[in-house]
């Protein structure tokens, strides 16, 4: 599969995920105390998403569920960046969603299923590729203006 068909593969599922993550933070919960609450208030883990989702596999379970939308759509943002770039840059595709896991510690498994179907090898650990720059601190990718 060419890489832009990839990418948008990834995009479309990651939206999939979030909407997932709204059903399920929209769910009401009923508290130990007998209260029922709906939202954020209900406290969802990441941990409670059924059934779990591969994309958060590095994510901590006890992770409040509403953290990860953020994370979902700024990796979305990333991705569709690259799209407009004229060369996929493949390694930086795979740092992006490993913006995911919330982990400079461990490669996810969907990070590393991505470098090995764009054919790339990353460093034993995500702080290797980025020292330590998460994605709020990049820069997204831009195509020259002006020009034909």
């Amino acid at each position: 599969m060419e890489d832009r068909a990839v990418i948008l593969a990834t995009v479309s599922s990651l939206a999939r995920l979030q909407l997932r993550v709204h059903a399920k933070l929209a769910e009401a919960r009923r508290m130990p105390n007998g209260v029922i609450w709906g939202g954020r208030d209900a406290r969802w883990k990441v941990g409670e998403l059924t059934p779990p989702s591969p994309w958060l596999d590095r994510a901590e379970a006890g992770e409040p569920l509403y953290n990860v939308l953020p994370r979902i759509a700024l990796v979305q943002v990333y991705l569709l960046a690259l799209l407009a770039e004229e060369e996929i840059d493949r390694r930086w595709a795979c740092v992006a969603l490993q913006h995911l896991a919330h982990s400079q510690a461990y490669w996810s498994a969907p990070v590393l299923r991505l470098a090995s179907r764009f054919g790339i090898t990353l460093g034993s650990r995500p702080w290797d590729e980025t020292n330590g720059t998460g994605l709020l601190d990049a820069a997204l990718p831009r195509r020259p203006r002006g020009g034909t």
